[in-house]
């Protein structure tokens, strides 16, 4: 017999992002409601009171001109108790207190509900006002208050908690994680209802009706400890869990107890009315960001997030609490302004969670949900200002209007939209667009040298080229090497791309892109997968490029060196022993200096080696004249020169050898080299007749190089000169006791004595 099987339970569709939101704006819309029912169902006099008499009388402020006081009291007028046929109830400070939490001890706070409870049932009938002087009035208070008498405050915090409750909302059907969600949505039901229940006890005008005092103050208290635990279990679970959750168990029982205990009133200690509560929140709170911090050091990934929730934390909820309380108490006060700023503040919580998720991806949100609601608000506010736009211009005609709307729209609006999306979600800057792609490959790939290895300095090899290209397409926060890989791959995290290595070897990791700002998705994979295809393509035909030329770089040097050398070498030997064999010698020296600097890959630079080579062609000419030389040079490791800068700097210092020989018999040269932060400083320093007009034509030439010319000085058989010649990287400053240039350029003093 075959047995039934039972039908396949079916699960509940999940509501989406929309659904969610929608669902929190009726909640909170309805937790909204309760509260406006709760803040007109109070007896109205239509007047405004504050503490006066040290708390022992109430201050009327304002009136109302519609209220039912309106012509009996005036403002000024002291108001010192209420009396009726059940009995009598004094009117004093405790009354006009905007914040349960004034009270700090269950004693204090359970006189105010009695005392309330005594006026608003004298307040029921027609009550008898008694003023200071002895003054009476007999006044018929209203039943019902007007929903125009509300304070702009009650508006104002009902609006707070709507808010964060619209954003948990969104937020619990765009994160990823339930237990995330989870404790967004109770600390923004805690909020609202904070708020809700805060916004009707502090607009009241006198009294609520009957026993709604303890209820209010009730909610206000368990939307303080709901908010607070909530919060706190977030900074528990996110990033990363910290500890068992028998813990965070234990501190939400700890938080019902005294909660109940609020309500049964079983234990007696000091700050018993809800002080607790706030001041062990605020400790775990900051206690659990410090181990998510610690914790994070670990893991670049989650770093951005904890630091965005510290900030909140610290600047959204530790700052406020920590005023208010100050500013409100310790200056015997409870103002609402005050009140309505710091609770403004905490909401500012859930809109800086807003900008966490399009910064840093908080609570693992994917941007393109940002991205759909900002556009989506977008058309909302252009429809907004064309709608204002129209009906505030009545006067106009329909197409005079319309045409004014798009100038709003066009100059205004935009500008400021895009203002703002740049301050909350700024663009990396030199964002680099897929048609970039090609360009940027060629730009980078080309500086390298075909056979550079992997661990070259950036910039010299083929792999580090490469390396720079994806620093460049994706400003990671680290860029490492790792195991070899033989395709782009993402992370489960989204924290690291891999991306293959161009010529075999450890493949690149990429850690975090933006600089942390968020993680890598699939677009970046697909980018990263297009940049490695264009690069291997383009890797060999590179390589065939870079060969033909330097087979013609080479097939150009031989014939240089083979025929033009060959017959220069013919001619000095020919012409040995007379003045055109000098010239033949120099022109065979030129070529040697162009096939060896100008016509190789990578022509030997390094200043040191260059300095010797300089030397003894200098003192090889200088011997022909009988010119001593005295040459000075500092040595600098790793200091090199471009190959025309090294050319020229060579030609120069021979051609001064020469014009010495020449002018100056018997005289002597002084030539001193020390690479600095701004390049290399050239002094020269030559004695003998003529020494002047030999430093003039070094002026010259070196000009027409490009240098920086310090100052030439000539005197009576004396002449000196300083040059700068630019360096191919920064070198450190010169050592300690090399003369430092003077007002003029050149170093005080001489050089050699």
């Amino acid at each position: 017999m075959a047995v039934a099987q039972p039908a396949p339970l079916r699960s509940t569709p999940a509501l989406s992002p929309l659904g969610r939101t929608l669902l929190a704006g009726l909640a909170a819309a309805l937790l909204a409601a309760a509260a406006l029912a709760a803040a007109l169902r109070a007896p109205w006099l239509g007047i405004e009171v504050v503490p006066a008499e040290a708390g022992q009388a109430l201050l009327v402020a304002a009136v109302d001109p519609q209220g039912p006081a309106a012509g009996a009291l005036s403002p000024g007028d002291l108001l010192l108790e209420v009396r009726g046929p059940a009995g009598r109830a004094p009117l004093d400070g405790r009354l006009a207190v905007r914040d349960p939490d004034f009270f700090p001890t269950f004693e204090e706070l359970d006189a105010f509900f009695r005392l309330s409870r005594r006026v608003a049932t004298l307040l029921e009938g027609r009550p008898t006002l008694v003023l200071a002087g002895g003054r009476q009035l007999v006044l018929s208070p209203s039943p019902l208050r007007p929903l125009g008498s509300l304070p702009w405050s009650f508006w104002l915090l009902l609006a707070y908690g709507t808010v964060a409750l619209l954003v948990a909302g969104w937020l619990v059907g765009a994160t990823p994680s339930r237990a995330v969600g989870r404790w967004l949505l109770l600390s923004a039901v805690g909020f609202v209802l904070l708020c809700d229940s805060i916004a009707v006890f502090s607009s009241r005008e006198l009294v609520l009706a009957g026993g709604a005092a303890p209820l209010v103050v009730a909610a206000n208290h368990l939307g303080n400890d709901l908010f607070g635990l909530a919060f706190v279990a977030l900074l528990w679970h996110y990033p990363g869990v910290l500890g068992r959750r028998w813990l965070l168990g234990a501190l939400a029982g700890l938080t019902a107890l005294l909660w109940a205990n609020e309500l049964g009133r079983w234990l007696r200690f000091p700050g018993e009315n809800n002080l607790w509560s706030i001041a062990l929140m605020v400790a775990v709170g900051l206690t659990l960001l410090a181990a998510q911090w610690r914790r994070a050091r670990r893991d670049p990934a989650a770093l951005p997030a904890v630091r965005w929730l510290a900030a909140l934390f610290a600047l959204g909820v530790v700052v406020p609490v920590a005023v208010y309380y100050r500013l409100g108490w310790d200056q015997g006060g409870d103002p609402v302004t005050l009140l309505v700023l710091v609770l403004g503040v905490v909401m500012c919580v859930y809109a800086g969670m807003l900008a966490g998720v399009a910064r840093v991806r908080l609570f693992g949100v994917e941007r393109w949900w940002v991205g759909a609601w900002t556009w989506g608000m977008a058309a909302l506010g252009i429809l907004a200002v064309d709608g204002l736009v129209t009906a505030s211009l009545p006067y106009l005609g329909q197409t005079q209007a319309w045409g004014l709307a798009l100038a709003a729209v066009a100059w205004l609006y935009f500008p400021l939209r895009q203002w703002l999306w740049g301050r909350i979600h700024p663009d990396p800057e030199g964002l680099v667009l897929p048609r970039e792609l090609p360009r940027l490959l060629v730009e980078h790939l080309a500086r390298a040298r075909p056979g550079g290895p992997a661990g070259e300095e950036a910039g010299e090899g083929l792999e580090q080229a490469w390396g720079e290209l994806l620093r460049r397409l994706f400003r990671p926060l680290a860029l490492e090497r790792a195991g070899p890989r033989a395709e782009v791959e993402l992370s489960p995290g989204g924290e690291r791309l891999y991306v293959p290595a161009l010529e075999g070897g450890p493949a690149w990791v990429l850690r975090l892109p933006d600089r942390g700002a968020r993680t890598f998705d699939e677009t970046d994979l697909r980018r990263a997968r297009v940049a490695l295809a264009l690069a291997q393509a383009f890797v060999p035909r590179w390589r065939a490029y870079r060969k033909g030329m330097e087979e013609e770089r080479a097939r150009i040097r031989r014939d240089l060196h083979d025929e033009v050398g060959g017959r220069l070498l013919s001619l000095v030997h020919r012409l040995e022993g007379t003045l055109e064999a000098g010239l033949a010698r120099e022109a065979l020296v030129d070529l040697r200096e162009v096939l060896h600097l100008g016509l190789e890959e990578d022509p030997p630079t390094d200043l040191e080696i260059l300095a010797g080579r300089w030397r003894a062609q200098l003192r090889e000419r200088l011997e022909e004249g009988g010119v001593s030389l005295r040459w000075s040079w500092t040595p600098e490791e790793g200091a090199r020169l471009a190959p025309e800068d090294a050319l020229a700097l060579g030609r120069l210092l021979r051609g001064l050898g020469v014009a010495m020989a020449r002018r100056c018999p018997g005289g002597w040269l002084g030539v001193q080299g020390a690479p600095g932060g701004t390049g290399l400083l050239l002094s020269v320093e030559a004695r003998g007749q003529g020494a002047g007009e030999v430093l003039r034509t070094l002026r010259s030439l070196a000009a027409a190089q490009g240098w920086t010319t310090l100052e030439v000085r000539a005197g009576a058989g004396r002449a000196t000169g300083g040059w700068i010649v630019p360096l191919r990287r920064e070198a450190p400053p010169p050592p300690e006791g090399l003369a430092e240039p003077g007002p003029g350029g050149m170093p005080e003093g001489r050089l050699w004595p």
